[in-house]
């Protein structure tokens, strides 16, 4: 019982720290004195970045290389997968890296937000890619035809106070 208390909530929090490694690693390096600027313009003006300045300071990064930003020159059959409704990673980002990539295919499934390849036809899509190295005899339009997500309801008790 002891051991149960004490790893409760642990997935969650080894998420929470993933992320927070990599985006303070990757991503908060990177944002200059403009992009706070124009945070500060934002519904939520600049907390958010401030929020993640302070997440940020706890968390030992390392420098990233510059190589790591820039899109590889391989040649090599790559599935990018976008969600219509994707705030953080929008389809203009898959396009962009699909120019920037000799044998890019990328699939925007519309009605969908973040972590497509999870859902409906993707898992599928994925393997056949792999399976085929390439994009070659792929349903790309299963993606175009998934509904969007039904509104999530936790199981009973979810969210109220016990």
């Amino acid at each position: 019982a002891m051991a149960s208390s004490l790893t409760s909530g642990v997935a969650e929090n080894l998420a929470e720290g993933m992320h927070f490694a990599v985006v303070c690693a990757e991503d908060m390096p990177r944002v200059d004195a403009a992009a706070r600027a124009a945070a500060g313009s934002t519904r939520f003006g600049s907390s958010f970045v401030r929020s993640y300045d302070e997440a940020c300071a706890a968390v030992p990064t390392r420098e990233v290389p510059a190589a790591f930003y820039r899109p590889s020159d391989a040649d090599v059959p790559v599935l990018i997968l976008s969600g219509g409704a994707d705030p953080a990673t929008p389809p203009r980002h898959g396009e962009r890296l699909a120019r920037e990539l000799k044998r890019a295919t990328h699939v925007v499934a519309p009605n969908l937000a973040h972590g497509v390849s999870m859902h409906g036809c993707a898992p599928d899509l994925v393997a056949g890619f792999i399976r085929n190295a390439g994009a070659a005899g792929l349903d790309l339009d299963c993606l175009g035809r998934l509904p969007a997500p039904a509104f999530f309801a936790p199981p009973a008790g979810g969210g109220k106070a016990r």
